[in-house]
């Protein structure tokens, strides 16, 4: 056996140095995939239903948790609104006081009374300048937040309209899967009837309707004989009585009995 690796893995070689890696790969990659699709083609149509029927689950697991990665980011966007809200708040708040400091700072006056205290003017300049400095910190945590608010935004509305092309291809792949399923169960059934070759059974070939036929033939020369024999025996004048009227029949049934069987009406 392994005098027969050498020249193998040479003849690899050659084929990898004539046709090139990338070559090479893409060689080997389409030998792989013809021989996948050759074991697929001869699968059983049930285990390909069985196939269909797994990846359709699966597929339906990704839409699930799909769809909990885009709540998560709705949560996210919902959060980070409110805190651009506070923040947004806050620098209004800070404003107004700085607004109250700067008409401070434009007079004179060297001390303040604010809000039954006095200050003097370092300490509203102090003051002042720890607001501005808060005040511009939370501007450019304020900016932060809205960039990520657009970036959430954003992802939030991509992911539900992807979430809405997932469900409804799950949603025709269900169908799908199903209409194909119905369509095999029927192919089969047609397959099945076509290959039992039904052809009419009752014909004028049969013995059956052959016999029948011989015997109806005999049943009629008999007859013929006998209507020959009957008509020839009668003589030229017919002795018969005549039959009774429908009259005299009732009558005769109410008075006697039963009227002759041979009764008819065309004497009233």
């Amino acid at each position: 056996m392994k005098r027969f690796i050498l020249p193998v893995a040479a003849l690899g070689l050659i084929i990898a140095l004539v046709i090139g890696p990338r070559l090479l790969w893409s060689h080997i990659r389409g030998v792989r995939d013809n021989a996948v699709k050759a074991v697929e083609d001869s699968l059983p149509d049930d285990q390909i239903v069985t196939q269909a029927e797994n990846e359709l689950k699966e597929f339906n697991t990704s839409v699930r948790e799909y769809h909990l990665k885009v709540g998560a980011i709705g949560d996210q966007l919902a959060t980070a609104r409110a805190q651009a809200e506070k923040t947004s708040k806050q620098i209004d708040s800070e404003k107004k006081v700085l607004a109250r400091i700067k008409q401070a700072l434009d007079s004179s006056d060297s001390r303040f009374d604010i809000n039954g205290r006095t200050y003097t003017r370092e300490e509203v300049e102090r003051d002042g300048q720890t607001r501005l400095t808060r005040c511009m910190s939370l501007e450019d945590q304020l900016r932060s937040q809205q960039k990520l608010i657009a970036e959430l935004t954003k992802a939030h509305e991509d992911g539900r309209k992807w979430l809405a092309e997932a469900e409804q291809a799950r949603t025709q792949r269900a169908a799908e899967l199903q209409a194909l399923k119905v369509r095999l169960t029927n192919a089969r059934a047609r397959g099945e009837l076509n290959s039992k070759e039904l052809s009419p059974l009752v014909n004028t070939d049969t013995d059956s309707g052959r016999q029948l036929t011989k015997l109806g033939d005999r049943v009629k020369k008999l007859e013929r004989g006998n209507d020959y024999n009957s008509s020839t025996t009668k003589g030229i004048v017919d002795w018969t009585p005549p039959t009774a009227g429908t009259r005299d029949a009732i009558s005769q049934y109410l008075k006697n009995g039963a009227p002759p069987a041979d009764a008819t009406a065309t004497n009233p």
